[in-house]
């Protein structure tokens, strides 16, 4: 039997068609949705599905019939589908408690932070990874503590935390307590092991490279830098006798 080449193409663009759906047309495809792979749309009484890898493509672009790099055409469409409606969201487990009450100073996009120090952020409790040699990314954009997707190269999470860490109280010096070395000065070069004071307070400077390197760039009383150069060593009175 001869087949004619009128037959011959209707025969192939039969073939090639996509099927009819018979779900029905799922909702219209909307410009700037998250999609997921596997989401279905319809686009002019078609029904489409995003492809793995293509979520962002699939965001930003409609199906326009054919093929897509983005969307599988799942076959004609009239009337509505039956979709089930998405699952609640999973909430996001929150970790244990820190080792301390309260949380500490917030974390500011754009500081630059020493090593060692820790932030809070969203009510976690991070800090800051370092490399031993006072540089670090933890200051750098696109390292946003718990957000961004490499925060973890720069940050530890230690955990979550609520409320305010309680301020420093005075330090209490003893009746026999030795007397204060000569007081800090921001100017001088401290050596490792050498003490300063601030007010009552002394402090020494870390014995061992690479920390007491800090000594001479964080004062004793700063509050994220001062405990990477200086040990804390207790309340003094009066001066060291010549």
């Amino acid at each position: 039997m001869k087949v004619s080449p009128l037959g011959l193409s209707l025969a192939v663009a039969a073939a090639s068609a996509p099927l009819a759906s018979s779900e029905g047309c799922y909702p219209a495809h909307v410009a700037g949705t998250d999609y997921k792979a596997g989401d279905k749309v319809s686009f002019n009484s078609t029904n489409y599905q995003c492809i793995w890898g293509y979520e962002t493509v699939c965001k930003e672009t409609a199906p326009t019939g054919g093929i897509s790099a983005a969307w599988s055409n799942a076959g004609a469409c009239s009337g509505t589908a039956s979709v089930p409606p998405p699952p609640p969201p999973t909430a996001k487990p929150t970790p244990p408690l820190w080792e301390k009450t309260g949380c500490p100073a917030a974390y500011a996009a754009g500081t630059e932070y020493p090593d060692g120090t820790t932030v809070s952020h969203n009510g976690i409790v991070y800090k800051c990874r370092g490399f031993g040699s006072g540089s670090n990314w933890c200051g750098k954009d696109g390292y946003e503590p718990g957000v961004d997707l490499n925060w973890g190269m720069a940050w530890e999470q230690l955990g979550s935390c609520s409320g305010q860490i309680a301020p420093t109280a005075s330090p209490t010096v003893p009746a026999n307590a030795p007397g204060c070395p000569a007081q800090y000065d921001p100017e001088a070069e401290y050596a490792p092991g050498e003490m300063t004071a601030i007010g009552v307070m002394v402090y020494e400077c870390k014995p061992a490279w690479p920390l007491s390197q800090y000594c001479n760039v964080y004062a004793p009383d700063n509050e994220q830098g001062g405990p990477l150069g200086w040990n804390k060593i207790g309340g003094c009175d009066g001066t060291i006798a010549p």
